[in-house]
């Protein structure tokens, strides 16, 4: 399984593409302290596809990006421009 995270600086509108996560997953946004999430997105989905989140109203910095998928959770640091 993997999260390709993109474009990374980003000016707030980021694709995520999931493989091999098949069914729910939950992708939450955080601080580097890693306090509450800033942004959170559930969908469904099927291995392969990808989706768009607009981030766009954060200020600018570096991110937390989570995601968890049955209990397993995958993090990439995201940067904001």
């Amino acid at each position: 399984t993997s999260m390709n995270v993109y474009p990374n600086p980003s000016n707030g509108m980021v694709n995520i593409e999931l493989s091999g996560y098949n069914g729910q997953v939950t992708l939450k946004v955080y601080d580097l302290k890693g306090g509450q999430a800033l942004a959170s997105k559930e969908y469904q989905n099927n291995s392969g596809s990808s989706v768009m989140i607009d981030l766009s109203y954060l200020e600018r910095g570096t991110y937390l990006l989570t995601l968890n998928y049955n209990g397993s959770i995958q993090t990439k640091r995201l940067i904001i421009q």
